[in-house]
């Protein structure tokens, strides 16, 4: 999978999770309200690093890449919504 640059909005939505969004993303804060998490080619590192910042994250689903169904401990999280993932 290719490698982008991503940002996390650092304003939650109106359903309270922060999203994150490629470079490319129209769809992505203004400058004031991004994150800089770099570049990465899967979801589940994705959304590791964005967990740093805030618990509540998901992936837009206009510009992220789906996570990989495979079993591991992500799975769990991620197996009702697949661009949800809730640190407990």
């Amino acid at each position: 999978m290719e490698e982008k640059y991503y940002y996390l909005n650092s304003e939650p939505n109106v359903d309270g999770y922060h999203y994150v969004h490629a470079y490319e993303c129209t769809e992505k804060p203004r400058v004031l309200f991004q994150v800089k998490l770099g570049f990465f080619s899967d979801a589940e590192a994705l959304l590791e690093e964005a967990h740093h910042y805030f618990s509540k994250v998901k992936l837009c689903p206009k510009c992220c890449p789906k996570p990989i169904t495979k079993t591991n401990h992500l799975n769990f999280a991620l197996r009702d919504h697949y661009n949800t993932y809730e640190k407990p």
